[in-house]
Parts: C-alpha cells; sequence; structure tokens
C-alpha cells in the first residue's frame, strides 16, 4: 500500500477532504460519533446531504480514520476499505476498487475482469467471495460508495439493480459494511430500487450544517497545526486567521446555500498568498482583495482561463460545456471520458490535457483527477465541486447557451423522425435559417448529439434536405418572376419590386419577432424549471430534517423557500406550509434570553417563588438574575476562577425557604449565600477535592456532596459540618447533575462507571412521598448506611440522575446518550423503559407533573413527562408513559448542562456552554397522545375535522371525536372555519367524553425493554410525532370485522362531501362505507364492497414528511 500524500496545505480548497488530512478536519466531532453509532446498529449507513453540506468530507476524514482508530466498538481496527464512485459501470468500479485498494482484493486469484464476472452472478456473489476466501482474522470490508447519485444517470438500468442488490446483500455479511454518500434530492429516485429505501430509511444520516462555532473551528484549528508555522523570525508571529477575518467570513457564510467549499477555497488562496510571503496571519484585507467569498473562486476561475490561447479556450468551453449536465432546472456534474471530449472538440487528447491543465495544478483542484496523475483518453475527467458551476459566470453563461442548442436539437431530431414517418413535413424559414446559423456557428459533432437524443445523420440529412427545398422553390419563384417582368411593362417594375421589398421586410421583422419571443419563452421555461427544482430539492431536504429530527433546521431550510412562491404551484406550497406547521409543533421555541454571564454555563437554580434565576460556569462565575425581567442583577464572587482547568462552579441548590444558596466547584468550597441580596453567609465549608455535584435532604438538614475524590460527603447545614462519608461502587460520581434525594429521605447517586446506586441513610426523614403508587410507606433506616446497585444498564458514566416529586419514578441519563426510567421499589428500582434520541451525552432531567393543554397543572398525583438537556445543544420533553418525544427544544449553539423548572408560571430554563441561559414555554397546545385498544395501522380525518376513523391491523375500524378546543374541559368544542364545507348529514354533538389516563398502557408500537422487570413496556421510534396530552378517547363507533380477521387495514380516505370512507386491506379487498346519522352520533354502515384488486406487490419506499411505516400506497 502507497503511503499516504504529505499534506502541503492547512485547506484542502475546493476539493472534499481526503483520509489522510483528517489532521485538518475540524467542526465534525459529534457527527462522527453519530455515524459510527448508525454504521454499527445496521451495517449500511445512508449519508445524505444538500450539495456543498460536506458529506464526502464527512466520511473520508472523519468516519474512516476512527474506524482505523479502533473506535466502532467489537469491530477492531483492520478495515480494509474499497472507495470508488459508480460511474456508468458501477460493478466494475466495485471490483476495480475492490482488487486495487484491499489486501483480500489484491489477493484474489481472479484477474479483475473474472472478478467482476463473479460479482455479476447474483445479490449474494460478494457473501459467496468473502465465505470462500475469507477476510483474515480480526479485519472487516468497508464499501464506500461517494457519490452515490450517479447510478441514476446509468442507462443500464439492469446492472445498476443488480448493484444495489448487490450492496444490500454484503450489508448482512457480518464482516462487511457498506456506506453510501448521496445529495438528498435523489432520494426519490431510491424508490425503484427494491429494497433500497428501506435500507436508507434505516440507516439515515442527514449532514447537518455546521454551527457558527464549529465553523470557527474549522477556519482557526488547521493553521495553528505545529507543521504550517511560519519559520522563525526575530519577532515572533505564529500562523493564526485575524479575529475581523473570521467573523467576516462567519457572517459570508450566513447568506449562501453552499458555504464550506467557498470557504475552504478562499482560506486556500489566503493561506498560499501568506506562503509567499513568509506566512503570518490571514487578514480581512487580502480577503477583500480576493473579492469575498462568493467572488473568489469566480475570479480564481477567470484567472487559469486567461491563461490560455485561443485555441486553448475555444477547448476548454467545449471541456467544461461536455462536463456539466444541463437540465432539471439544476446544472450538475457529468464526469466524462477525456477521449470523448477530445471526439467532441475535434482534437486529440493531449490538448483536452493542456486545456485542463491551468485548472488542475497544485492550488487549484477545480477538475478532477487532481495534478500529477496524466490524462489519457481512458480517464474520466470531472468538475472538483458543483459549486463551482453555481459560481462561474462563464460557466453559467455556457451552459445556458448549451441548454438553447439542446433544446434546438432535440426539436430537429424530433421533426427528422416525424418526417421518416409521414407525420411531418420539411422545415421552413424562420425555423430552418436559425438551424442553419446554428449549425455553421457551432459545428456540432454525431459524439456530441447522442447526449441530446441520438440520431445526428438523420437529423443533418433532414437540414439538408430542408435546405435543398427551400432553394428550390427559391429557383422557381425567381424563374416566375423573371416571366412577369417580361410580360409587365417597364413602368410596373418598379412599383413591383417597391411592393417585394416591403412584404419581405414585414415577413423578416415577423420572423425577428417569433423567434424573440421563443427565446424568451425557452429562457423563462428554464428559470421555472430551476425553480422548481430549487424547491422541491429544499421540501425533500426538511422532510428528512423531519425525521431525523431537526425541526429547527428544517425551518430554516423552509423559509428559504418563500421568495420562490411567485413560481411554485399551489399545491406544492401547501405541501410546504403542512410541513412547516408539523415543524413548529415538533419544535420548541425559546421566549426569552439571558444574557451577561460571560461565561460558558454549567449549572442554574431557580428560587422556590421562581423571582432569582442563579448560574454558574467557568472562571467562578455565579451570576444572579431577576427571573422575570432577565436582568443580571448581581455578580457572586468568591470561588476561585483559577482552580483546576476552568476554575468552574459547577452545582448549587437553594434551601426549601429560598433564602439561602449553596454553591460549589473546581476550587473544592461550599460557600453559602443570603437571597435575594447575595451576600456570603460565614466560612467556607472546604470538601476534600472539586465538587461536581450538591443534593439538598427533604427536611433540608442535610447536604449531600459528591466530586473529584470519590466520596459523597454529608454536611449538617445547621453547623456546617461533616456528619459522614458515603463510599462504595456509585460514590465516585461523575461531573453533572450525579446526586439526588428521593422524597422518603434516600440518596441516588450516579456513578463515574457507568452504575446507579440508592444509599439508606440512617436518620433522614422523608417528606411523605411514596414509593410507588398505592405502595407501602418506606421503612425507618438506622444503623450503618446501605448502597443499592441497581442494575447495571447505561455502558458509559452516568451524569444526570432525577426524581419525581411523588418519589415513584427514577430516571439516569449518561455518556452513551442514553436514558433509563425507573420505578422506585422499596428494595431499589425496577428498570421500566428505555429512551433513545439524543446524540450526545445526556447532562440534566427533570420530571414536569401532567399538565393540561395550557400548562396549568393537573393530574396531581405522579409526573408524566420528563424533560432532558443533553451536549447534543437541545431538550426533549418525554411522555414517560409511552417513551414518545413530545418536543424538541432547539436554539442553544452549545452543549446543556442543567434545567430548571417553574411549573406554576408554565417556564423551563436552561443553561448552555454558549454562555446564555433561556426560557421555554412548558404548555403545549394542540397536541394529543391517544392510547389505542390495538395497534394502528392507518387513520383518515372527516371533511368536517371532526371525527378520525383509525383501523387496526386485527382487520377493526374505530370512528373518533377530534377534540378542537379545551381538553381539560372533557370534550371537544366544534366550530365552523371561514372557507370549509359544513359537515354534511349533521352529526350532532353527541362526540362522547375523553378520559385522563391513569394507568398505563402499553402502547405496541416499538421494541421491548428485554429481561426487566415484569413490565415490559416499549420504546417509541426516536421520529415519533410530536403528542403531547395523553387522552383515552372512547369510540363512537366500532366495526370489529371491516375487514378479514387478522388482515391490516391498510388505507382510508372521505370523500370530499364526506358521506363515504373508502378503505382498503391486507385482504386484497376494498370497501365502501357510508356515514349515517342517529340519535347517538355517526355510525359507519357497509356498502356493496369494490371489485376484488389483481394481486400485486407492493413496492415500499419513503414516504415524505412522514416516519417510514413499511406500507406502500394504495
Amino acid at each position: 500500500m502507497n503511503p499516504p500524500p504529505h499534506i502541503t496545505a492547512p485547506y484542502p480548497g475546493l476539493r472534499p477532504f481526503e483520509r489522510h488530512e483528517d489532521l485538518l478536519f475540524f467542526g465534525r466531532e459529534e457527527q462522527v460519533d453519530q455515524l459510527l453509532d448508525k454504521l454499527g446498529e445496521s451495517h449500511f449507513l445512508a449519508v445524505l446531504g444538500l450539495s456543498g453540506s460536506g458529506k464526502s468530507s464527512l466520511v473520508k476524514a472523519g468516519l474512516l480514520p476512527a474506524l482505523e482508530g479502533g473506535a466502532l466498538v467489537g469491530a477492531g481496527a483492520r478495515w480494509q476499505v474499497a472507495e470508488f464512485r459508480p460511474g456508468d459501470g458501477p460493478i466494475d468500479r466495485l471490483a476495480e476498487s475492490l482488487r486495487g485498494q484491499t489486501p483480500w482484493g489484491r489477493a484474489a486469484p481472479e484477474t479483475l475482469d473474472e472478478l467482476a464476472e463473479k460479482l455479476r452472478r447474483g445479490s449474494q456473489a460478494l457473501n459467496w467471495l468473502l465465505g470462500v476466501r475469507p477476510l483474515e482474522p480480526g479485519h472487516r470490508l468497508l464499501i464506500l460508495v461517494d457519490q452515490f447519485e450517479e447510478l441514476f444517470r446509468f442507462q443500464n438500468r439492469a446492472e445498476a439493480g443488480a448493484f444495489v442488490a448487490l450492496l444490500l446483500a454484503a450489508a448482512s455479511h457480518p464482516d462487511c459494511y457498506i456506506c453510501i454518500t448521496m445529495r438528498s434530492e435523489f432520494l426519490g429516485a431510491c424508490g425503484g430500487y427494491p429494497d433500497l429505501a428501506e435500507a436508507i430509511n434505516a440507516g439515515l444520516f442527514l449532514t447537518p450544517a455546521l454551527t457558527p462555532e464549529q465553523l470557527a473551528d474549522a477556519i482557526e484549528f488547521p493553521l495553528g497545526l505545529p507543521q504550517f508555522a511560519p519559520p522563525s523570525t526575530e519577532e515572533e508571529s505564529p500562523a493564526g486567521v485575524e479575529p475581523e477575518l473570521a467573523r467576516q467570513l462567519l457572517k459570508d457564510a450566513q447568506d449562501i446555500t453552499d458555504p464550506l467549499p467557498l470557504l475552504q477555497h478562499a482560506l486556500l488562496r489566503l493561506w498560499e498568498r501568506h506562503k509567499k510571503d513568509g506566512g503570518g496571519v490571514l487578514t480581512l484585507a487580502d480577503y477583500r482583495e480576493l473579492g469575498g467569498l462568493q467572488q473568489a473562486l469566480n475570479f480564481h476561475l477567470e484567472e487559469a482561463f486567461e491563461e490560455l490561447d485561443g485555441e486553448g479556450r475555444r477547448v476548454a468551453e467545449i471541456m467544461f460545456r461536455a462536463l456539466t449536465e444541463h437540465g432539471g432546472g439544476r446544472d450538475t456534474r457529468r464526469p466524462t471520458p477525456v477521449g470523448e471530449i477530445a471526439h467532441l472538440a475535434g482534437v486529440k487528447s493531449n490538448e483536452i490535457s493542456a486545456a485542463a491543465q491551468p485548472f488542475r495544478r497544485e492550488g487549484r483542484s477545480f477538475l478532477m483527477p487532481p495534478a500529477g496523475q496524466e490524462l489519457t483518453a481512458d480517464t474520466t475527467l470531472d468538475i472538483t465541486h458543483e459549486a463551482l458551476i453555481r459560481q462561474w459566470q462563464r460557466l453559467k453563461d455556457w451552459t445556458g447557451g448549451e441548454g438553447k442548442q439542446a433544446e434546438l436539437y432535440r426539436r430537429l431530431a424530433d421533426a427528422a423522425r416525424r418526417k421518416l414517418q409521414g407525420e411531418g413535413a420539411l422545415w421552413i424559414d424562420p425555423d430552418l435559417q436559425i438551424a442553419l446559423n446554428w449549425r455553421a456557428e457551432n459545428d456540432p459533432k454525431p459524439a456530441w448529439a447522442e447526449r441530446y437524443g441520438g440520431d445526428f445523420e438523420r437529423a443533418m440529412e433532414f437540414l439538408d434536405e430542408s435546405r435543398a427545398a427551400r432553394e428550390a422553390r427559391e429557383m422557381a419563384q425567381a424563374a416566375q418572376k423573371q416571366r412577369e417582368l417580361r410580360r409587365t411593362r417597364r413602368v410596373a417594375v418598379g412599383a413591383f419590386l417597391g411592393l417585394l421589398v416591403a412584404v419581405g421586410l414585414a415577413l423578416w421583422a415577423n420572423g425577428e419577432r417569433g423567434r424573440a419571443l421563443e427565446a424568451e419563452q425557452i429562457a423563462e421555461e428554464t428559470e421555472r424549471a430551476r425553480t422548481r427544482a430549487l424547491f422541491d430539492s429544499a421540501l425533500t431536504h426538511a422532510t428528512l430534517l423531519a425525521r431525523v429530527p431537526n425541526p429547527q433546521e428544517g425551518r430554516r431550510v423552509l423559509a428559504g423557500t418563500v421568495e420562490l412562491d411567485p413560481a411554485i404551484p399551489a399545491t406544492r406550497r401547501h405541501a410546504r406550509n403542512l410541513l412547516a406547521g408539523y415543524l413548529d409543533l415538533l419544535g420548541g421555541k425559546a421566549d426569552k434570553v439571558y444574557q451577561g454571564a460571560g461565561a460558558m454555563l454549567i449549572d442554574l437554580a431557580l428560587s422556590p417563588d421562581g423571582r432569582l434565576l442563579v448560574a454558574t460556569g467557568e472562571r467562578g462565575t455565579l451570576a444572579l438574575f431577576d427571573a422575570e425581567t432577565g436582568e443580571l442583577m448581581k455578580r457572586l464572587t468568591g470561588h476561585d476562577p483559577q482552580a483546576g482547568n476552568s476554575g468552574s462552579v459547577r452545582a448549587m441548590r437553594f434551601n426549601r425557604a429560598g433564602d439561602l444558596l449553596y454553591s460549589a466547584g473546581d476550587d473544592g468550597q461550599i460557600l453559602r449565600w443570603s437571597m435575594p441580596d447575595g451576600e456570603r453567609v460565614g466560612e467556607a465549608w472546604r470538601a476534600p477535592a472539586a465538587v461536581y455535584a450538591l443534593a439538598l435532604s427533604p427536611d433540608g438538614k442535610i447536604l449531600a456532596s459528591g466530586g473529584q475524590d470519590d466520596v459523597i460527603t454529608l454536611w449538617s447545614t445547621a453547623e456546617g459540618k461533616v456528619i459522614g462519608t458515603l463510599r462504595g461502587k456509585t460514590s465516585s460520581i461523575a461531573d453533572g447533575n450525579g446526586l439526588e434525594f428521593t422524597p422518603d429521605g434516600r440518596l441516588v447517586s450516579g456513578g463515574y462507571r457507568g452504575d446507579v446506586g440508592i444509599w439508606e441513610l440512617p436518620g433522614v426523614p422523608s417528606t411523605g412521598g411514596k414509593i410507588h403508587p398505592g405502595g407501602p410507606e418506606p421503612p425507618s433506616t438506622g444503623g450503618e448506611p446501605r448502597e443499592i446497585v441497581l442494575p447495571r444498564i447505561h455502558t458509559d458514566r452516568v451524569n444526570a440522575v432525577a426524581v419525581d416529586p411523588k418519589g415513584e419514578w427514577l430516571a439516569t441519563g449518561g455518556t452513551d446518550k442514553r436514558i433509563v426510567l425507573w420505578r422506585l421499589t422499596q428494595g431499589g428500582a425496577d428498570p421500566v423503559r428505555l429512551l433513545r434520541g439524543h446524540a450526545n451525552r445526556v447532562m440534566g432531567l427533570r420530571f414536569v407533573t401532567d399538565v393540561g393543554s395550557h400548562g396549568a397543572p393537573g393530574n396531581q398525583e405522579g409526573s408524566g413527562r420528563l424533560l432532558s438537556a443533553s451536549h447534543d445543544n437541545t431538550m426533549r420533553l418525554w411522555d414517560i408513559q409511552s417513551g414518545a418525544v413530545l418536543r424538541i427544544f432547539q436554539g442553544h449553539t452549545a452543549g446543556l448542562w442543567s434545567i430548571a423548572l417553574d411549573e406554576a408560571r408554565g417556564h423551563i430554563y436552561t443553561a448552555a456552554n454558549d454562555g446564555l441561559l433561556r426560557r421555554w414555554p412548558l404548555a403545549t397546545p394542540h397536541q394529543w397522545l391517544w392510547e389505542m385498544p390495538g395497534s394502528p395501522i392507518s387513520a383518515a380525518i372527516h371533511p368536517s375535522g371532526r371525527f378520525v376513523s383509525v383501523g387496526f391491523a386485527d382487520g377493526a375500524l374505530r370512528l373518533y371525536p377530534l377534540p378542537t378546543a379545551n381538553v381539560e374541559a372533557g370534550e371537544g368544542e366544534h366550530t365552523h372555519r371561514e372557507g370549509e364545507a359544513p359537515a354534511e348529514p349533521p352529526m350532532g354533538d353527541a362526540i362522547g367524553p375523553f378520559s385522563a389516563r391513569q394507568e398505563p398502557r402499553p402502547p405496541g408500537q416499538a421494541e421491548p425493554v428485554e429481561g426487566w422487570g415484569g413490565e415490559r413496556t416499549p420504546t417509541p421510534a426516536p421520529d415519533a410525532g410530536p403528542p403531547t396530552v395523553s387522552l383515552q378517547p372512547e369510540p363512537i363507533a366500532v366495526i370489529e370485522d371491516a375487514h378479514e380477521k387478522g388482515r391490516w387495514v391498510l388505507r382510508q380516505a372521505y370523500s370530499p362531501d364526506g358521506r363515504l370512507l373508502a378503505t382498503s386491506s391486507h385482504d386484497h379487498t376494498a370497501k365502501l362505507w357510508r356515514m349515517e346519522t342517529s340519535l347517538g352520533g355517526p355510525s359507519l354502515t357497509p356498502r356493496p364492497h369494490l371489485p376484488r384488486p389483481r394481486r400485486h406487490r407492493l413496492r415500499r419506499g419513503l414516504l415524505p414528511g412522514w416516519p417510514h411505516t413499511g406500507h406502500g400506497g394504495l
């Protein structure tokens, strides 16, 4: 294997990062961890994103080095990687990459052609080869298909399908992994290949946009590496990026769809300039000389073009036009062999190489393959990145002309075919003259015509025949004129000629006007198509973001489509608006931001009366805010800002009266502060080491602290003395919120090694909470403290613990990104449910009392929801009975640590590493979580908006009323909205009461947690929608045998007037139902069923905007 190339520059420029450039790759660390998790789960990873989002770089410089470093648990570090693009021969490309890049392929006894032939023998061919000749022990094979969308341009659809089947089968081999990168707008094309959509759905990773902080890392950190330091001088001036330049780059990047390639290109240009000057700092002044982010690339390309002579420029134009695919409303790359381009230009291959040289040399990398690789007739030439197509104005002018030429040729070839079939006639002016002028000016070749339909010889013959017919007509007309002239008096000649000239001018003017109108129409239609393509691409991208889910980014993408609305049909705008509404329901927004803390924040606490908000953070930060106004009232000073690595204040607690605050951190001090004046009280208590977490007993008499010393210390709050220490398996507290008292006086600790402990402490009174609903009061403890270590479920440190106010539930969260829900018992706690969804460590948890739709406290018997804060920059709201994600709160730009809750006012508060506090609304109106008596499969809403029919897996059909107003009232209020058709026939008001849930019922829609006690409640899929208030609706009509027993009711649809309901089932029948009205309310009665459809295979795929269910359309 050849050694990796030497890294000569801190930035790659327009091309993607390569595998050996992982040292330069910054800002994507969290995404790499997520890729590893996805790949380990399914063996098939699909990395999707818009053009310029950094998909290829993330995989090549992020995922691959991580795999080779052993980061995928259980897979080892010995990876053989076969990387390729499918191009026009995907199976041949796979064989070439296996043979040329992997030791397994190089050791194969077959020739390259023989290996390719064996891979064509069936979907299990690669699995069979790996079985006959296994990989070396401990080795794994990764097949990386970059730019997978090239497959959809491949004309041999049979081989493309065979290639897809080969990849999907290989993913089932225990030692084989598949990774593809693809532009998200091509997602719909995957539905044409069996099982591909399902595989992508299972292994989907949507490449997110970099945050400003991540972009800043990508800008500044590479230049700080030692190999790019400038030569030592008398005045040391280390290499770096001027702060003003970094800020300007971040500002410019916000206004661009694909900033990453342009950013890397501009930085490379700046670095090359400073390298010539001996290194140093990249400056804003030089950046402005380059023309800014958008013009730097255009100017650089023009420099390269100007280096060519006249003939070279002609060849370069043909070359770039050949490398650009024009159509579908968007210009894309079209990899083309050098020999084909030479044939188009009428030159030899070495002249194509000469024309490409200024665009390939070091520092430019506008064309691939890069400088240093010889171009032959068989070499495939390609544009490095589509940003070049979008930014180079000269190329946009060329491709615009190419589009007009292609349209003209397609019309000409079509006319020739129709003439041959006896369905058309020869062309006449003005079309004939336009076509003749085009041929004379552009000299088209057969190879060029093949790109736009072929039939070149026939089209040219048709054009020549049309010209000959015109010339014959002109000769006949001339002879006739001569005869007329001889018969006409000399005096009439002048008048006749004048009239002829006038007629000719009129015809010429009319023809010119027609050609102008035609050109204008073509341009308008091209622009409309481009606009629609951009709109649909954004809609597809936002749909995927809704599924991930990432509602904030989805809303941002949809907001960018509003300016396109004038050119978009109403149906597509409506689809966009529906998706935007769904994203609004799914995502929570902060209603207040607290600024002024001036440091990365860690913990926060809210006074019991909800008036004071205190935040802690790095450099000894302890900031007191007015919770209502957001005013920074005071900075509390006393902790050492130089202690430890960051001088952080990490934990604090209010006493129950709210007049005293305890704080602790890296300096090992526990300080007390009087509130609300923020003055120090007494002397500092000295803990043995840095303190990570604090907890206050229910009666406020004991303060527990834990931290770096692997011991939990118990303090008397009255005397400030140590009254006990706890040592055990869980006394080593992880950084975060790892200590919490239960209402019955027990102490819960989250251990550094992934364990959770419950400590029974002698003499700690309870507040009367019960261990579980209806359970006995816990016995009083006596003697020595006792540690109860719970079953180990977390695989890494436990950073957060929380107990609900009634002592029924315990929640733990950890570095493994998971949350475990436990039901507290006298002997400890039983695990009930595992919650997945966060993309980074969980640092804060908080239970929420059940609330109504307007945020007022509801069921006071226990908690119904859970808040979780994570270093993935989000907070999530969960329904603890079903495990469904109710809402995702986004807005922080760095990791979250802690949560404070004010249920009386309906507020949530968070603190994060971005130095900000945010307040969020707790209420989630207009959302409901319904418990069904079985497995619901399909649903349809009545046109009146008052009812919903639900089809079940057992063949039953049930009709339910829809709540439309106050859920707390127990029944819906129904209003007719302007513009809606009223329901006919009238349905009455007997819609039945909704009863609030008292005991959990398993919803049956996700995997159970194995081996955990007697209660096996499932965990929902991460992309479940955003329901919130849990209800048990009473059906107003039930048909148990609507379809064959045990056959799914697959699809439903109401007629526009609401009188009929159509259903279809896996029993291969479709039925009609009539909506009947009686005093008891509406009901469904059967109509004669529809004709039995022919059996056919339902092709499954991705349904835009909604989670994949595995079922096809009707």
